[in-house]
């Protein structure tokens, strides 16, 4: 019995011992016969990180999902973060706020000004935010509100209000984090500017499909600088500390806080998506090389017809200078080479 017990001992010894070398050499042998670039890219790993590359995709753990990390709910605004910053509707620099849920409210950080007031939600979809070329996030359901691309703010000059210039300096939120606040200046060229901090908020006794906007300012002491609000399509809005002309409410030179209500029957305006660029819907097309390289025609990235022209030129080159070594090494062992030595 102890002899058995010895001879299988042996066994597994030698076992142990033959299968991970006749395993190692079936993979250099495998590993020879590939293409020389796939050769390069296995062999610049260490044997142990290359056995852990072999663990992983034998036995993968489970991907710990962090997109919630540090996230907390916010009350009543339906969504988490409530305050992003991205593009939108093909324009850049958007402050985008969930007011509550299915209610957004967008400003432009270029221009200070509302680019929208909508009931909805927003399409996160692009390169960052789930790989796909060729989109951008885009505004979806109806809105109430739907401004022009220049700024709404106004400045007086020579009797006549003009377009201010404006510069944003940010946004913030109160102590408990519950309110939102975005500052800016306004000011005319060479002129003194106005610094404003603007709240915004909805009114939660009103129901949709119907809406109200509060927009609550705090101003310096400053030029005479007025804000463009169209009226024609609502009831008018309701203001404290404002003069109203036309369109234009008047923020005069030493008024320090304003507001501004506006009720909003329903939202009028569909949003039809903007035209973006359209893929085959294969997931090849939408998350690969396709989305950014056409076969003649530039894209994102040079066209595939590009690449090939630009490889071969390079290839033509490595060969060429592959040539010219040969024949220089030619020369240099019939002692006819420039460094060949004395004959």
């Amino acid at each position: 019995m102890k002899t058995f017990i010895q001879r299988l001992l042996v066994l597994c010894a030698i076992l142990l011992i033959t299968f991970p070398v006749l395993a190692f050499a079936g993979f250099r042998l495998w590993l020879a016969q590939q293409p020389e670039d796939f050769r390069a890219q296995i062999e610049q790993y260490s044997t142990v990180e290359f056995l852990g590359l072999v663990k992983n995709a034998a036995f993968p753990s489970p991907v710990i999902d962090r997109a919630g990390f540090d996230r907390r709910p916010h009350l009543g605004r339906g969504h988490s973060p409530w305050v992003m910053r991205s593009s939108l509707d093909g324009r850049p620099r958007i402050l985008a706020v969930a007011l509550a849920p299915e209610l957004w409210l967008a400003y432009s950080t270029e221009t200070a000004s509302i680019h929208q007031f909508w009931n909805g939600d927003i399409d996160y979809t692009g390169p960052v935010y789930d790989a796909r070329h060729g989109r951008e996030p885009t505004s979806r359901g109806s809105a109430y509100l739907r401004a022009p691309l220049e700024t709404a703010w106004r400045i007086q000059q020579e009797g006549e209000w003009k377009p201010a210039e404006i510069q944003w300096r940010g946004h913030g939120f109160s102590p408990d984090g519950n309110a939102l606040w975005i500052r800016f200046d306004v000011f005319a060229p060479d002129g003194p500017k106005r610094t404003i901090t603007e709240w915004p908020e909805r009114e939660i006794a009103v129901e949709l499909p119907g809406a109200t906007l509060t927009r609550r300012f705090e101003i310096t002491d400053g030029p005479p600088i007025a804000l463009i609000v169209n009226d024609a399509t609502l009831t008018p809005a309701t203001t404290t500390g404002l003069t109203k002309r036309d369109d234009l409410y008047i923020f005069s030179t030493h008024i320090q806080t304003a507001s501004i209500r506006r009720n909003f029957a329903g939202a009028m305006i569909d949003l039809a998506p903007p035209d973006q660029v359209t893929y085959d819907a294969s997931p090849f097309a939408d998350y690969d090389c396709s989305t950014c390289h056409s076969t003649r025609e530039r894209i994102v990235g040079p066209a595939w017809s590009e690449v090939a022209l630009r490889n071969r030129v390079q290839s033509r080159h490595r060969n060429e200078d592959a040539r010219h070594t040969h024949s220089r090494r030619q020369q240099r062992s019939l002692g006819r080479g420039r460094d060949a030595g004395p004959s």
